[in-house]
C-alpha cells in the first residue's frame, strides 16, 4: 500500500513539473515592473500565520499586489470570497503563473506555497529564476524542538522570522542560519490573540501529533488514543466540569483529525466538545478558552503570550524525543506551566487552577515575561517591516554583484 502510494506521488510530481514549465513559459507574456507578493501557510488550509499577514497586507498595504494561496476545496474558501482575484487556487494553473511572476514568497511553512515542499526546494537550489526570488518563512509556531528539515543547508531560506528570544538564538546557533537572515519580530496571528474568555469557563485540550504513531496499524491501538480516550471519558474529570460548571473543547493537531471519527464514537459528557479543525479558527478558541492543556505543542506559548494558564500532559515524553522530535533549547519542566505524566496528576492540578482563581503561578508568569521581546498588535507590521529591510539589503547586495 505504501509502495502504490509513493508511486501516485511520484507520478503528481512529474505532472506538476510539466505544469509549472508550461507556467513558466505563459509567465512571459506578463508584466513584470512591479513587486508581486505570493503569501500561503500550506495551499491546502489557511488560518495560521500566513494568512494572518495577508489580510493585513491587504488592509495596510493596498498598494502592492498581494496573493493568498488556497485551494478552493478548503473550507477558509467562501470565508476570503471578498477578496475574489487576489485568491490563487492551490495547484492550479494560475497559481504556477504567479509562482513564476512572484518576487516575494512567504509563508508559515518551509516552501509553503510551493506544489510540493520536496519540489519547492529542489526548485530553489537547482532553478535560478526560482532561487532569486525572495523567500520568507514566518513560521508556523514557535521551534523549541530540534528537526533537521529547518537546518540552514536544508532550506536556505533568505529571511527567518522569530517570535522569542532563545528561538531566533535556536536559529542561529543550532541551524546554522546566517545572522542577518534571521530577524526577532513577533508572530503575525498573535495580533489577533485578544482574551475573550471572561466568564466563560472553557478548557481547551490541545495535544500535538506524533510521527510514531503511523507506524501502527491501527490507531485506536497506540497509546495516544488510549490515553486522551481516557481522559476523555474520566468520570473524575466529568465530575470537576459538572462541579464548577465548566466545558472542555478537545482540538487535535491537524495530523490527528484525519483520525477524528475514533473519538467522536466515544461516549463523552454532554460538556465535552471534540471539535473537527473545519469547525472553528484554532485562534478563536485560544481566546476564549480559560485553561489550557496542551502536551508538546507550540500552542502553549499562544495561550501564554494572552497570561492564561497551561498545562503539560506529557505521558509520553521519552518516546516523543526519541521518535518523533529531538529536544531543542525548551525545558518543560521550568517554562510555561505544570508538567503532569499521569491523567491522576493532570486532574489534580486542573481542579487546583480553578480553585486558585486561575492564577498563573509566578515562575510561569515571570518566564512568559522575559520571552516575549514584544506584547502588543504590531507583528505583522514588524513582520512587514523586516522584509522590506532585508529586500533592500538583497538589492544593495546584488547591485555590488554586478
Amino acid at each position: 500500500m505504501k509502495h502504490e502510494h509513493k508511486t501516485v506521488l511520484r507520478l503528481q510530481q512529474i505532472l506538476t513539473i510539466a505544469e509549472l514549465a508550461v507556467a513558466r513559459l505563459i509567465s512571459f507574456f506578463y508584466a513584470k515592473n512591479e513587486p508581486i507578493w505570493l503569501i500561503a501557510d500550506r495551499g491546502y488550509d489557511s488560518g495560521d500565520n500566513g494568512y494572518r499577514f495577508f489580510l493585513y497586507m491587504k488592509k495596510h498595504h493596498p498598494e502592492i499586489r498581494t496573493y493568498f494561496i488556497l485551494s478552493k476545496q478548503a473550507p477558509e474558501w467562501r470565508h476570503l470570497a471578498e477578496y475574489g482575484d487576489s485568491l490563487l487556487d492551490f495547484r492550479s494553473m494560475k497559481h504556477y503563473v504567479y509562482l513564476w511572476l512572484a518576487s516575494h514568497l512567504i509563508s508559515s511553512h518551509v516552501q509553503g506555497y510551493a506544489p510540493y515542499r520536496g519540489l519547492g526546494l529542489k526548485m530553489k537550489a537547482l532553478h535560478p529564476a526560482y532561487r532569486k526570488k525572495m523567500h520568507i518563512f514566518i513560521q508556523h509556531g514557535v521551534s523549541k524542538d530540534y528537526t533537521p528539515y529547518l537546518e540552514y543547508n536544508y532550506t536556505h531560506q533568505d529571511l527567518t522570522l522569530c517570535s522569542v528570544r532563545p528561538e531566533y538564538t535556536f536559529f542561529i546557533e543550532r541551524y546554522g542560519y546566517p545572522k542577518e537572515r534571521v530577524e526577532l519580530t513577533g508572530m503575525c496571528r498573535y495580533d489577533h490573540l485578544v482574551d475573550q474568555s471572561q466568564d466563560r469557563r472553557q478548557i481547551l485540550l490541545a495535544p500535538t501529533w506524533r510521527e510514531y504513531i503511523y507506524k501502527n496499524h491501527g490507531f485506536e491501538q497506540t497509546d495516544y488514543y488510549k490515553t486522551y480516550a481516557s481522559l476523555l471519558q474520566s468520570e473524575r474529570l466529568q465530575a470537576i466540569l459538572e462541579k464548577y460548571d465548566w466545558r472542555l473543547v478537545f482540538h487535535p493537531h491537524h495530523q490527528i483529525q484525519r483520525y477524528l471519527r475514533a473519538f467522536l464514537s466515544l461516549p463523552v459528557c454532554n460538556r465535552i466538545h471534540i471539535a473537527a479543525e473545519t469547525e472553528f479558527d484554532l485562534s478563536d478558541h485560544f481566546c476564549q478558552s480559560n485553561i489550557m492543556i496542551t502536551d508538546y505543542s507550540s500552542v502553549s506559548f499562544d495561550f501564554a503570550y494572552m497570561q492564561k494558564p497551561v498545562l503539560y500532559y506529557q505521558f509520553d515524553r521519552a518516546q516523543f524525543q526519541s521518535e518523533h522530535y529531538e529536544p531543542g533549547w525548551l525545558d518543560y519542566d521550568h517554562s510555561l506551566g505544570t508538567v503532569c505524566k499521569t491523567e491522576q496528576q493532570l486532574l489534580y492540578e486542573l481542579e487546583q487552577l480553578i480553585l486558585n482563581g486561575l492564577q498563573v503561578q509566578s515562575a510561569y508568569r515571570d518566564y512568559a515575561l522575559a520571552l516575549y521581546p514584544y506584547h502588543d498588535q504590531e507583528n505583522c507590521e514588524r513582520n512587514y517591516q523586516a522584509i522590506i529591510r532585508h529586500d533592500k539589503m538583497r538589492i544593495k547586495t546584488i547591485k555590488k554583484q554586478k
